[in-house]
Formats: C-alpha cells, sequence, structure tokens
C-alpha cells in the first residue's frame, strides 16, 4: 500500500513541480540576453520574485502531500513506536519547512522594498 501512495505522491509532484509550470509557460527568468530585452539588475530581482512566487505557489501543495503521507504513515503504524516518531517527524520537518519559506518569502519582500524596488510583491496576487 506504501509503494502506491509513493508512487501516486510521485506522479503529483511531476503534476505540480514540473507539467503545471510547462502548461502556463512561465519564463522564470526575464530577460533573454538580447539587445531588446537584456538582463540587468532588474531582470535579477525579477527572477528572485519569480522564483518566490514559484515556492509560495508550490509550498503548500507539497506540504499537503507530506502531511497526508505523514498521517498515512501514523494510520498504518499499528502502535509500532519507530513509525509512530517517524510520522512526527515528518509532521514537524513539513512545518518547519513551510515556516521557512514563508520567512525566505518575507526577508526577500522586506530586502526589495529596501531596495526601492517598485511593483506588486504581494503574496496574493
Amino acid at each position: 500500500m506504501i509503494k502506491i501512495f509513493k508512487k501516486t505522491a510521485i506522479k503529483v509532484l511531476y503534476v505540480l513541480v514540473i507539467a503545471v509550470p510547462l502548461n502556463v509557460s512561465a519564463q522564470l527568468v526575464p530577460c533573454d540576453g538580447s539587445r531588446d530585452n537584456p538582463c540587468n539588475f532588474d531582470t535579477l530581482i525579477g527572477l528572485i520574485k519569480n522564483l518566490m512566487d514559484f515556492a509560495i505557489i508550490i509550498a503548500p501543495f507539497l506540504a499537503a502531500i507530506a502531511f497526508a503521507f505523514a498521517g498515512f504513515y501514523y494510520f498504518t503504524s499499528a502502535g509500532d513506536p519507530g513509525k509512530v516518531e517517524t510520522a512526527h517527524d515528518i509532521f514537524r520537518n513539513t512545518a518547519i519547512g513551510l515556516i521557512i519559506i514563508l520567512a525566505a518569502w518575507f526577508v526577500v519582500k522586506a530586502i526589495l522594498v529596501g531596495l526601492g524596488v517598485e511593483g506588486d510583491f504581494n503574496l496574493l496576487n
């Protein structure tokens, strides 16, 4: 049962991480190096913003998958203390990871505001 769950989780991760951005045709790097669209400091800031936006969008989905996996692991532990501890570790590490990602977004936003970068750097845009 766990093998089926892992295979399904890998397929979902593939869709979220690879297929969805390709379908949307999101351009991660906002320049191509040509004369019409040169790479400069503004495009570096745009790249950082795009990376953070991607992390903020994908993190809750990945965390939900990790929480579901930990819950499934906890539910199927049958009282085995090792498996229960593993499930608790997964829960804890997922929560810490979400906090780190949100804190990183906050730090990047604070730096961009401090640098005077104008634009819509809202979490919900």
